[in-house]
Order: C-alpha cells, then sequence, then structure tokens
C-alpha cells in the first residue's frame, strides 16, 4: 500500500515537471530546481486543499441552522 502511493505521487510529480519543462516555461537554472520541488510537492498541495474543503464545508452547514 505505502509503495503505491508512493509511486502515484512519483508519476504525478515526473509528469507535472516532464509537463512543465516540455512546455519551455522553466528557461533558468533556478526555476527548473524550483519546479522539481512544486511538482514532488503536489500530495501535500492536494491535502491541503482537501482540508480547506472541508472546512469551508463544515462552516457553511453551521452557518444555516438557526
Amino acid at each position: 500500500m505505502v509503495e503505491t502511493a508512493f509511486y502515484i505521487w512519483l508519476l504525478g510529480s515526473g509528469l507535472i515537471f516532464v509537463a512543465v519543462a516540455m512546455s519551455g516555461q522553466a528557461t533558468d537554472r533556478s526555476q527548473a530546481i524550483w519546479l522539481l520541488l512544486l511538482a514532488a510537492s503536489w500530495p501535500l498541495v492536494l491535502l491541503f486543499m482537501a482540508v480547506g474543503a472541508v472546512l469551508l464545508a463544515i462552516s457553511a452547514g453551521a452557518s444555516t441552522k438557526p
């Protein structure tokens, strides 16, 4: 299970990195390194967005009750 999650994370970060690198957006070496770090952190970004969505749903549910 852990290995599967790791390989999915690795595949996702590789795809993000290759997609942006092929688009020509990263022209400087520091941009490429920054892009690699951002691509590798996509599970953390997804987790942060999921927590935010849950908190938003809770606050929306709490505000509709009298």
